[in-house]
């Protein structure tokens, strides 16, 4: 029969294994930190406070359900266990579909580049390829994120979406053609601003 001494260890040696356990998820939270609050506000379409209350919500459900024997990679379990959270609230409601990025909006956003140069542009692209990022489908967007930020592979997407394995790789390469496709609009619409700018001053600057 073990002695109060003994159990006092087993005790303490419990308690040990279940900081390190805890410190080693906090660990991915801290290392991840930018991949999930990114992954997070795209799937909750972009709303703040959302994104606020589902990080932290986040927080709590992997840490009551943290099991450090049962799981190997934490990473891809966190970002399994966000998008079920992310399912759950938003995944089932029909979004209201926009028109990709108005003229008036896309207007707002080459004006971003105006001052030409290259961080300018630079920001002017991301701001627009996220309007287009926005406007796609719930399970598309999450596809991409588990893919690119969560770093999972297709299989373990397919088991955590329950979508056949075949329709992650088609949604896959289906976000990449689109936001390449926006890409190239973004720099065609750029180069005609920046055409139509520099005939404007070679005509004197008088509009007709």
């Amino acid at each position: 029969m073990p002695s109060r001494l003994e159990k006092t260890n087993v005790s303490q040696l419990a308690t040990l294994a279940q900081l390190s356990a805890d410190r080693r998820l906090d660990d991915v939270f801290e290392q991840y930190k930018a991949e999930l609050t990114g992954t997070i506000y795209f799937l909750y379409s972009a709303s703040e406070s959302a994104s606020k209350t589902a990080y932290e919500k986040l927080r709590r459900r992997c840490s009551r359900n943290y099991a450090n024997s049962r799981i190997g990679d934490i990473r891809s379990w966190v970002f399994r266990v966000l998008y079920t959270l992310a399912f759950e609230t938003v995944g089932n409601v029909k979004p209201k579909r926009r028109k990709i990025v108005a003229d008036a909006e896309l207007n707002s956003i080459l004006d971003v580049a105006t001052e030409n140069s290259d961080e300018a542009n630079s920001r002017a692209r991301i701001l627009f390829l996220r309007n287009v990022f926005l406007d796609l489908s719930f399970n598309e967007r999450a596809v991409f994120l588990l893919r690119q930020n969560g770093d999972l592979s297709y299989d373990e997407i397919a088991r955590t979406t329950g979508l056949a394995l075949d329709l992650v790789q088609s949604l896959m390469k289906k976000v990449i053609l689109r936001l390449g496709e926006a890409s190239d609009f973004f720099s065609e619409t750029l180069l005609q601003k920046d055409r139509d700018l520099t005939s404007f001053f070679m005509s004197g600057g008088v509009e007709k």
